[in-house]
């Protein structure tokens, strides 16, 4: 839920996976003193939601309150401001037209940098070095890959957020339910045969649906995840 919660898509992050393990395991450069020079053999495309899921074990594990605090200050500054980024990136027709949608995606996906960039750095302590996070391309991203599924899966929990949201889940009758539900389930399997990209494009097109609707009723303010309670 906390993957599906997050604003951002999964993006394909190149890591050094001796490194990774290591930083997982919650071992440090100086509890590990060995050869520190590693190949290219050592490196591997990840998704950027996996290695915010085993940053958050090792804060979990490390249970320091003070700096978990400081860590969900800097989230949820960094959340509002991608959420107030991209919220005004595009109409539903600007996305869905071909001469724009690309330039608009491509938009998107550089605010989805910025930001896991800077999530990703807000589990480092104070003082230490920025990290410099290798992000691939959209079109590196093959479907059927690692990066791939994980973003068919959160598009499909974006889906459930959005959807309850557009038929107003309280007030379904039966027949609502219905359309809600076969709604998901089109989009789920739609997903598995679509480029990266135009998964990126999907969520655009949802964000822009939203905030169409949030207009017609005049609310500005309701966009993509909903706030999420970080207890660590």
């Amino acid at each position: 839920m906390f993957m599906v919660a997050l604003p951002c898509p999964p993006l394909p992050v190149l890591v050094d996976a001796s490194k990774l393990v290591k930083q997982i395991n919650g071992v440090t450069d100086e509890d590990d003193d060995e050869d520190r020079d590693h190949d290219d053999d050592n490196r591997i495309v990840v998704s950027s939601h996996d290695l915010i899921a085993g940053l958050l074990i090792c804060a979990m594990q490390r249970n320091n309150k003070t700096r978990n605090e400081d860590r969900k200050r800097i989230q949820t500054a960094l959340t509002e401001h991608f959420i107030d980024k991209i919220k005004d990136m595009g109409v539903k027709s600007d996305i869905k037209d071909t001469y724009t949608s690309d330039t608009i995606v491509g938009s998107f996906y550089l605010a989805c940098m910025e930001f896991t960039s800077g999530y990703i750095s807000s589990f480092d302590d104070p003082g230490n070095a920025p990290k410099q996070i290798q992000f691939l391309p959209m079109s590196d991203v093959q479907i059927g890959d690692a990066v791939h599924k994980a973003c068919c899966a959160w598009n499909n929990g974006q889906n459930i957020l959005f959807l309850k949201k557009w038929f107003k889940a309280e007030e379904q009758d039966k027949a609502e339910k219905e359309e809600q539900e076969k709604k998901i389930q089109d989009f789920k399997k739609q997903y598995l045969s679509m480029p990266y990209a135009k998964l990126m494009q999907a969520h655009c097109e949802r964000v822009a649906d939203l905030n169409c609707r949030a207009s017609s009723i005049g609310r500005h303010d309701s966009l993509a995840a909903p706030k999420l309670e970080t207890k660590h």
